[in-house]
């Protein structure tokens, strides 16, 4: 079984769900795709649902995953990461990493707080 992506479009944000057999590391060379198509869509806000993801999540996957979350400063991606609890590193390496660098990032293991994260108007 291989990596799977299923893009969809919303109305506010686009959705990059990821399924199968593959790796933290797979996803996050995917980041400047994904950051393309917020482009053409002329979106600023991605959700990326890695729950259905079969795999590994190690320590140097998560920090490269954050340094190349930086992608999505150009053009202001809000991004909403949901795994499992079982895929949701304790320390939240990832995060951690990619908000040190100015990501507006976060990660969730439950969806509809994510959508509400993402979503959220923030007030001046």
């Amino acid at each position: 079984m291989s990596l799977r992506t299923k893009i969809i479009k919303r109305k506010e944000y686009l959705v990059a769900n990821f399924a199968g057999q593959g790796t933290l590391d797979e996803i996050s060379r995917q980041f400047s795709g994904l950051a393309e198509q917020c482009r053409v869509a002329k979106l600023n806000k991605l959700l990326i649902n890695i729950t259905a993801l079969k795999g590994t999540l190690t320590f140097a996957a998560r920090f490269q995953a954050g340094e190349r979350a930086v992608t999505f400063l150009t053009d202001r991606i809000k991004v909403a990461v949901v795994g499992t609890t079982e895929q949701k590193d304790p320390g939240l390496l990832g995060e951690l990493v990619a908000r040190n660098r100015g990501v507006n990032v976060r990660v969730f293991t439950d969806l509809a707080e994510a959508k509400r994260w993402l979503l959220e108007k923030v007030q001046p």
